[in-house]
């Protein structure tokens, strides 16, 4: 629990459904079912979001424990050119001059390398290697 703000985990994930996943999805949609992926974590399942996800045409799909490395687009598709590409941007300031990369540095070589990574390309093809669209049962 969040002890300053008084919420829990399973609120925020509430509350970003709400406001963020819904609202983001609900119009192209257009009434149809949508599918949120969601790893383990025992805050995604609860009555409150059950419900929710009930009312508003979304089904929750959990990927069962250490098997994201697997199953999981965003960490199929996306995040193994998102390491490529920030070691890429690390290796940039070592070579302009820099000793250490610190804090400081993170936002400037985050961008351009989560630019370069959070490509549709990468993320369609993390949901092709992972067999889940096109549906290939043998993936």
């Amino acid at each position: 629990m969040c002890s300053e703000s008084g919420y829990t985990d399973s609120k925020i994930s509430l509350e970003w459904l709400k406001r963020v996943f819904d609202p983001q999805t609900k119009g192209q949609a257009q009434q149809r079912l949508r599918i949120l992926i969601c790893d383990d974590f025992s805050t995604h399942e609860t009555l409150e979001i059950l419900e929710y996800c009930l009312e508003n045409n979304i089904i929750l799909c959990r990927i069962p424990s250490h098997t994201s490395h697997k199953l999981h687009p965003r960490v199929i598709g996306v995040f193994g050119p998102l390491k490529v590409a920030y070691r890429d941007q690390v290796e940039r300031l070592y070579r302009g001059g820099a000793n250490t990369v610190g804090k400081e540095h993170f936002t400037s070589l985050y961008s351009p390398a989560r630019d370069k990574a959070l490509t549709s390309r990468n993320i369609k093809a993390g949901w092709v290697k992972a067999g889940l669209f096109p549906f290939n049962l043998d993936r």
